[in-house]
C-alpha cells in the first residue's frame, strides 16, 4: 500500500531527463570531445509509515554522457549531446530498476580556448523520445527527480516526448571559474492509456556556479539551481537546490565529487504532508579529447 501511495504521488510530479549537471567543462586547452559517467546515490526519508515508522528510500543511479564536436568555424562550432541513465529505487517493499529514455541535442557555440581567460557560450536544443519507456513496465521516474533536486528533469519522460531549449557560458580563468545555464523544456505525453487530466508539462530551470582554483589541478566550488515548473496547467512548484564539488584534472582526465542539497523542494506536497530536503551525493569521472 506504501509502494502504491509513493508511486501515485511521483506520478503527479513533472516527468520530464537529464544532461549533466553543469558546473564547468572548461579545461586549460582546447578539446573536441567529451566524455563522463557518474552514479549517484541519494537517502530519502518521507512522511510516509511503513510497519509503524518512517518509509525510507535510498536511489542510486549510474549514468553516461558524451559531447562530440560536428564541426568548427573559426571560434564557433556544432556539437552533438547524449545522456542516458539507469535509476534503481530500494525501500522495505523491494527493489526496482529501470532505464530512462535517452536525451539527444545538439548545440551552437563560440569559444576562446586560448590565452590566460577562456570562455564559451552555447545554445541548443534537445530532444527525448520514449524509446526505451514505451517496452518496459518499469519507470521509477518520478522519484528521480529528487537525486538532483528537481534539475534537468526532462530526461525521465515516460511515456512523453520532450523539446529542449538550452543555453549555457562559462569563464575560466587563473585561479577561478564562473558559469551560468539556462533551459526551458516542454513534456507532451504520448500514451494512448493517459488520463483526460494529463497535458503539456512546462519546466524552466536557471543555475550558476562558481569556483576557486587554488592550483591549476584542483577546483572547488558550488551551484545553485532554481527549477520552476507548471504541472498539467494546474499546479505550479519551485525548487532550490546548492550543489558543493571539488573536481581535480590530471591530464585529460577528470574525476568531481558533488553533494546535492535540496534546499526546497515540493516533496509529497500533494499528500498534504510538509516538504522534505533529503540529500544526494554523485562521483563523476570522465575525460576529454
Amino acid at each position: 500500500m506504501q509502494r502504491l501511495l509513493l508511486v501515485v504521488v511521483f506520478f503527479f510530479l513533472p516527468r520530464v531527463a537529464f544532461a549533466q549537471t553543469f558546473t564547468g567543462q572548461l579545461r586549460d586547452g582546447r578539446f573536441d570531445h567529451r566524455i563522463a559517467a557518474d552514479f549517484g546515490f541519494h537517502y530519502h526519508p518521507t512522511n510516509l509509515s511503513v510497519s509503524g515508522g518512517a518509509l525510507e528510500l535510498a536511489m542510486f543511479q549510474p549514468s553516461v554522457f558524451g559531447t562530440f564536436t560536428l564541426g568548427r568555424f573559426g571560434e564557433g562550432f556544432v556539437q552533438f549531446d547524449l545522456a542516458w541513465r539507469v535509476l534503481g529505487i530500494v525501500d522495505p517493499m523491494g527493489t526496482d530498476v529501470g532505464p530512462a529514455d535517452p536525451y539527444f541535442g545538439v548545440w551552437v557555440g563560440a569559444e576562446n580556448a586560448s590565452g590566460p581567460e577562456r570562455w564559451r557560450v552555447r545554445g541548443g536544443l534537445g530532444t527525448v523520445l520514449p524509446l526505451i519507456s514505451a517496452f518496459t513496465t518499469s519507470n521509477p521516474d518520478g522519484v528521480a527527480l529528487v537525486l538532483l533536486g528537481m534539475q534537468e528533469s526532462w530526461q525521465f519522460s515516460t511515456d512523453a516526448a520532450a523539446v529542449v531549449l538550452r543555453v549555457d557560458g562559462e569563464l575560466r580563468g587563473p585561479g577561478y571559474a564562473v558559469g551560468a545555464d539556462g533551459a526551458a523544456a516542454v513534456s507532451v505525453p504520448t500514451s494512448r492509456d493517459r488520463s483526460a487530466d494529463e497535458r503539456a508539462t512546462t519546466v524552466m530551470q536557471l543555475g550558476v556556479f562558481a569556483a576557486g582554483r587554488p592550483i591549476p589541478e584542483l577546483a572547488l566550488g558550488s551551484r545553485v539551481a532554481v527549477v520552476g515548473w507548471d504541472l498539467f496547467g494546474a499546479y505550479e512548484f519551485a525548487s532550490v537546490s546548492m550543489t558543493p564539488f571539488v573536481r581535480g584534472e590530471i591530464g585529460p582526465g577528470f574525476l568531481e565529487g558533488r553533494v546535492q542539497l535540496n534546499l526546497a523542494q515540493p516533496f509529497l506536497s500533494l499528500t498534504g504532508s510538509a516538504p522534505e530536503t533529503g540529500w544526494s551525493a554523485q562521483l563523476v569521472g570522465g575525460g576529454t579529447f
